[in-house]
């Protein structure tokens, strides 16, 4: 048997679920001249340095577009958000923003940049990494997790796929800087058309008093500087290419320039819009940070913070609660110099075990007096809030409305036996 076979089957063997892709026998050329598409993915960090890396590759070529780079950033979204480790499938930011990306070139090659993470891949506790260059089952846990993510971006488009791990996190270390042991792992599998992009936490951890924005996490625009300077280089390294001076010297220039003056930068406005706010337990809320904003600039983090001690990242998130209790919710907005701002909100939830839709009254019996009391709310002269608010949205759109007067009335003379709220009411 070939060798090459002989790879993909053990491959196969080690990964459960894992299809092997064809490997290329001669990798494309990043740097032919010819038109290529760079893909970079990650999660905040990696929401500035791909346009400095367009800068310096439209540079290279004579002010000349020639590669293209695409950025799929998107907060709070490392591996564990962009696919489903669990099902083994993708989840559907990678649907929604990766894959239509990495399937944009299909007459030239797409080459994913991938500066990624393995938060959320051992645990629900984001904190929760690699211990050591010992803990053998989160190494392997992690390039699993890695593997998985190099299949489905060559599935969907990807000719070469550079894989590089998160930056220096002061507030996360040494677990950040252990998840180079899983990519470690993963290289030593041999997967095809897969490689080790740049190390991108050792220059960030050696520059840390000016790479990062006030946050002390997010990289700002030194630490955007840097990390475009190390891909540049790796990328030129895999053609045989020799770097140019000014690459250096251009970050070299930005270190001691100080990356602009931090005293200006307006503090952002978080902002939090709720699917609702009351419910009956087991309730599921959708909460949307979208309102947030940053006058000048841009929002590069959206943190969650529940009252169980559980967390979560994304402009828009969800979360169920199980038991009846008040919840207070908070939100964390950061900006790419650090300033953040932060916001609240308080959804109520019911014991829903013997309640009755419709009874707005809060009487424990369906009548026209609830419809009423609807019509009453919906013209301004009573609120309804609460578990009577609750109630008194029969029609499940997150709103009290004369439609759900109507609905109300027609249940009390028998023309519906059911409201679309319920559960199996079609």
């Amino acid at each position: 048997m070939p060798i090459r076979a002989l790879l993909c089957l053990f491959i196969a063997l080690c990964l459960p679920g894992f299809t092997p892709v064809q490997a290329q026998d001669t990798p494309p050329e990043l740097f032919s001249g010819e038109r290529r598409v760079f893909v970079a993915n990650g999660y905040s960090t990696t929401r500035n340095w791909p346009s400095v890396l367009q800068r310096k590759l439209n540079r290279y070529f004579n002010n000349t577009q020639v590669i293209e780079v695409i950025n799929t950033y998107e907060s709070g979204t490392p591996i564990a958000k962009w696919i489903d480790l669990d099902a083994q499938a993708r989840d559907n930011k990678w649907r929604k923003t990766l894959q239509p990306a990495l399937a944009s070139e299909p007459d030239f090659p797409v080459i994913l940049l991938a500066q990624q993470s393995l938060q959320w891949v051992f645990g629900e506790d984001r904190l929760e990494g690699i211990t050591s260059s010992t803990d053998q089952r989160r190494i392997d846990q992690g390039a699993d997790a890695i593997a998985l993510y190099n299949q489905f971006a060559q599935e969907d488009g990807a000719d070469l796929v550079f894989m590089a791990t998160h930056i220096y996190k002061k507030v996360q270390e040494p677990q950040i800087e252990n998840e180079k042991y899983a990519l470690e792992e993963a290289l030593g599998r041999n997967l095809p058309n897969f490689y080790e992009g740049p190390d991108v936490w050792t220059p960030t951890f050696e520059n840390f008093a000016v790479a990062f924005a006030r946050d002390e996490i997010h990289p700002g625009p030194i630490g955007d500087e840097i990390i475009a300077h190390f891909w540049m280089r790796r990328l030129l390294e895999f053609d045989g290419k020799t770097l140019p001076g000014w690459s250096r010297r251009e970050m070299e220039d930005a270190i001691m320039n100080g990356g602009g003056d931090l005293s200006d930068n307006k503090v952002p406005n978080a902002d939090i819009q709720a699917s609702a706010t009351s419910g009956f337990a087991p309730f599921t809320v959708t909460l949307d940070a979208s309102a947030s904003v940053d006058e000048d600039g841009v929002l590069v983090a959206y943190d969650w913070s529940f009252p169980d001690g559980t967390n979560d990242a994304g402009e828009i998130v969800s979360k169920t609660f199980n038991t009846p209790g008040e919840y207070v919710i908070s939100l964390l907005v950061v900006d790419e110099r650090g300033d953040s701002d932060t916001a609240t909100i308080t959804i109520s939830v019911a014991d829903g075990s013997s309640a009755v839709y419709g009874d707005a009254t809060g009487d424990g019996t369906l009548s026209a007096r609830d419809a009423s009391e609807v019509l009453t709310h919906v013209v301004g002269l009573a609120v309804l809030d609460g578990t009577n608010a609750t109630l008194a949205d029969v029609s499940g759109n997150g709103s009290i409305s004369s439609l759900d007067a109507a609905l109300i009335l027609q249940r009390t003379v028998g023309l519906i036996n059911c409201f679309p709220v319920e559960p199996g009411c079609d």
